[in-house]
């Protein structure tokens, strides 16, 4: 058995039994116990080292009068809803297949360092007009930059709301 974690595989198992219980298994016999004790080979579902349930929670609580108490003085005539996004490019590792219980996606800690780059991407639908950045982090900084972008395209005597898809 491997004392260091890492993926389990049916040769793992099979050498197990082997030195365990003296039995010896063809692989296909390997395979048809782990279907026979509900498990099947799935592909885990990523999970980053610092993921936090908690904040995520907190996230999800969020309430929308924080959006309604806008002051007044901003009439929907005059204002452009901007929607908002940032999205990750570069190398990525793929997850791995592990056993599990069948109708469960076991969390498994996915290897993280790779190279890549970040563009934050704003489109405002009712002028057709959009706004990106490429930038080699995400950060306030950058973000700042990309939200004065979508300042500086916006009409005088208009506002822009934008609507940021699941920022902290």
């Amino acid at each position: 058995m491997k004392s260091n974690g890492g993926r389990l595989i049916a040769e793992d198992i099979r050498a197990y039994v082997n030195v365990t219980f003296k039995i010896t298994y063809q692989l296909s016999n390997v395979y048809r116990l782990l279907n026979e004790m509900d498990l099947s080979w799935i592909t885990s579902r990523s999970k980053h080292p610092k993921q936090s349930f908690e904040a995520q929670e907190k996230l999800k609580k969020f309430l929308t009068k924080t959006i309604i108490t806008i002051s007044g003085h901003m009439g929907l005539d005059r204002t452009d809803v901007w929607f908002q996004d940032e999205a990750r490019f570069g190398q990525q590792n793929t997850t791995t297949k592990i056993w599990a219980q069948k109708g469960s996606r076991s969390r498994v800690v996915k290897q993280q360092q790779f190279e890549s780059a970040h563009i934050y991407g704003a489109v405002c639908p009712a002028t057709g007009k959009t706004e990106a950045i490429i930038a080699p982090c995400l950060s306030k900084d950058v973000m700042r930059k990309h939200l004065q972008l979508i300042s500086n395209v916006t009409e005088d005597g208009r506002y822009a709301v934008v609507i940021v898809d699941r920022a902290s």
